[in-house]
């Protein structure tokens, strides 16, 4: 039974060992802006508030409406409740004149679950990965996923679409690419 017993708090602590390596290990992982290139940066300011500096990233350093590879990065200069960011990507999404997707209630109730409350001097990044899939980080810790395509074209729409409330930060954002793009249009 003794032997038993030691076989048993010798396999916990080995598996306990384990996962504590693949902690570190996760833990210590690059972030995902430091695989992409930026493309722009620009200060989204509410009357005389700032309210966070965003950052654009792509595989290649150019905008060109792809949709894998894309990460928004969010450095706030406020506290806001993750409430109230899940209510303003629903008001955007209607400033934006997209119609009520059949899976926004669901989309709604993830990012809940997904998003702390923000903090000042906190950071949030939503990348789109390969497949199309929105995974977001606090703080460059993974906090979840939401695994559509549609989604994910539709959150980064908020910045990066021609019918954005923001139009500066948009075209601070784009960088040389929105150069590049009225160029093209001209």
């Amino acid at each position: 039974m003794n032997k038993l017993l030691h076989a048993v708090v010798l396999l916990s602590l080995l598996t306990w060992s384990v996962s504590a390596e693949n902690t570190t290990e996760t833990k210590s992982q690059a972030p995902v802006q430091e695989s992409l290139k930026l493309v722009g940066e620009g200060m989204m300011s509410y009357l005389f508030w700032d309210v966070y500096l965003a950052r654009l990233y792509t595989k290649s350093g150019t905008y060109d409406q792809q949709l894998n590879d894309t990460a928004i990065e969010f450095n706030y200069e406020l506290d806001i409740k993750s409430a109230a960011l899940v209510e303003e990507t629903i008001k955007q999404w209607r400033e934006l004149n997209l119609d009520e997707h059949p899976q926004e209630a669901e989309w709604a109730n993830a990012l809940l679950e997904i998003w702390p409350d923000i903090n000042e001097g906190d950071q949030l990044l939503f990348h789109i990965d390969e497949n199309g899939h929105a995974q977001f980080y606090y703080n460059n810790q993974f906090r979840g996923e939401i695994a559509s395509p549609e989604f994910s074209a539709r959150f980064k729409s908020i910045w990066l679409s021609e019918d954005t409330t923001a139009p500066k930060v948009r075209k601070k954002l784009l960088g040389d690419s929105y150069k590049k793009q009225s160029i093209a249009n001209s």
